[in-house]
């Protein structure tokens, strides 16, 4: 787990997208890191964590305990892009007070309707090109990652396993909100770009619609992942607002 910031000050909890890494988030942290103490886990299953992804709520849990061993019992904002916001979600349903906030980016919990078994016969298809530089840069390329944070891509997406791809694109697939999410009563933002599918709109109206507290924003031109990954001061800034909430107790 990467840490910045001082240990004795508030802590903001971020969990990477699939595929991704705790460097991918590294840009957020840093802008944050004079203010709080940032949490940056690898999720199950990726690199350089050597187990394998089975389940998000077994992730939840895992990463859960995994804060708890840095010392820290409740974090000031969770917040979680794609799988790993999925993953945020499904920790607030299982423990609601585990966060003060939370930011929840392109979440989907509508299901996918392609078959799982179609799923994982193009993921076993198409996993060898993974380990091919070209294809790695047409996946980085699409992101709009800095060029610098390639070769930390690259070398990720040769330590994902194949069984791990298929677990967690099957439990990306057929994710959805648990009723106790309902518990959690404190301030939220749920963000979607306006160029990401309608699938993923439509999934971050219903989560705010289950948050009680909850702000929806659709942020104009955006496709997945830009907030986090093209906008870290935008992020940063952000979180440090929701945190800025939790404190006075507005939600």
């Amino acid at each position: 787990m990467e840490r910045f910031g001082h240990p004795s000050s508030p802590c903001i909890l971020l969990l990477h997208g699939a595929g991704l890494g705790p460097w991918s988030l590294r840009p957020i942290a840093q802008a944050l890191s004079s203010e709080f103490q940032v949490l940056l886990p690898a999720l199950p299953g990726h690199a350089p964590d050597p187990g394998s992804f089975t389940s998000i709520p077994s992730a939840a849990e895992t990463l859960r305990n995994a804060v708890r061993t840095q010392g820290v019992e409740q974090v000031k904002v969770l917040g979680g892009l794609s799988l790993g916001g999925q993953i945020a979600l499904e920790i607030l349903a299982q423990e609601p007070g585990f966060a003060q906030a939370a930011l929840i980016e392109s979440a989907l919990v509508q299901l996918l309707t392609v078959p799982l078994w179609l799923l994982e016969a193009l993921l076993k298809l198409t996993y060898p090109l993974v380990k091919q530089n070209w294809f790695a840069r047409l996946q980085f390329k699409s992101m709009g990652l800095p060029e610098a944070m390639f070769a930390d891509y690259f070398r990720d997406s040769q330590a994902l396993g194949l069984q791990s791809l298929v677990q967690l694109s099957k439990a990306n697939a057929r994710f959805t909100l648990s009723p106790e999410l309902k518990a959690f009563n404190g301030p939220s933002l749920v963000v979607a770009g306006s160029r990401e599918l309608g699938s993923m709109r439509r999934s971050a109206e219903l989560i705010a619609s289950q948050l009680p507290n909850a702000e929806l924003q659709i942020l104009q031109g955006y496709a997945h992942g830009v907030f986090s990954l093209q906008h870290p001061q935008e992020a940063a800034a952000a979180l440090r607002a929701l945190a800025k909430r939790a404190e006075s107790g507005k939600v």
